[in-house]
């Protein structure tokens, strides 16, 4: 079919209709194309905050776990005055009432001035401090410090722990005072008391 240059008045209202048609079409393509990228935005936005809130899920279970798994261990902290000021007086006490429970002979001991002790508790909020013991005393047998000693830890305040100890044979003769009759050994032990403070508190 051949088409002269009069036939294009006929085909012009055609004409307009399709290009009218094809901008229509081309602009429908390029909103859909904008609403599907604003629409992968929005997924991508939506899963980066479900991500989010998934981490901050777990982590909240996880510290859930936590609290119940140490609840027991801050209790007994709690019961044992772990986290205290130092107890001096009430640790004077304690020994002089174990001292007679136990028949200890010539019991001398100090209390140096409590101090921190540089070690990391995992907390910038928590110091550890340490009151040592500097104890010596003459006994049966060595069964006896060490009741003596157990009933110090499991009875009075803080978390005591032995650092170390050195134990010498007496040698009694005749000549020995009837109270050393009743002892064999002269103990010097080194210990002490291991409470933490919340940093800040006077």
């Amino acid at each position: 079919m051949i088409f002269s240059t009069a036939d294009l008045r006929y085909l012009k209202r055609s004409l307009c209709g399709l290009a009218c048609g094809l901008t229509l079409s081309g602009s429908a393509i390029w909103l859909g194309n904008s609403h599907l990228d604003h629409a992968h935005e929005q997924l991508h936005d939506a899963q980066m905050r479900l991500d989010k809130a998934k981490q901050a899920l777990a982590v909240a279970q996880n510290d859930s776990a936590n609290l119940t798994r140490y609840a027991s261990e801050y209790s007994s902290i709690q019961e044992r005055k772990i986290i205290t000021e130092e107890q001096r007086l009430s640790w004077m006490e304690d020994i002089k009432r174990l001292e007679r429970r136990h028949h200890l002979s010539g019991l001398k001991y100090t209390i140096a001035p409590q101090r921190s002790l540089p070690l990391k508790t995992g907390s910038t909020d928590i110091e550890i401090r340490l009151s040592e013991l500097s104890l010596q005393a003459n006994l049966l047998h060595e069964m006896r410090l060490i009741d003596f000693f157990r009933d110090v830890h499991a009875e009075s305040a803080g978390n005591f722990i032995i650092e170390r100890c050195s134990l010498e044979r007496i040698n009694l003769d005749e000549t020995s005072p009837p109270e050393d009759i009743r002892t064999s050994l002269k103990v010097d032990c080194i210990g002490g008391w291991i409470t933490l403070k919340y940093r800040g508190t006077p």
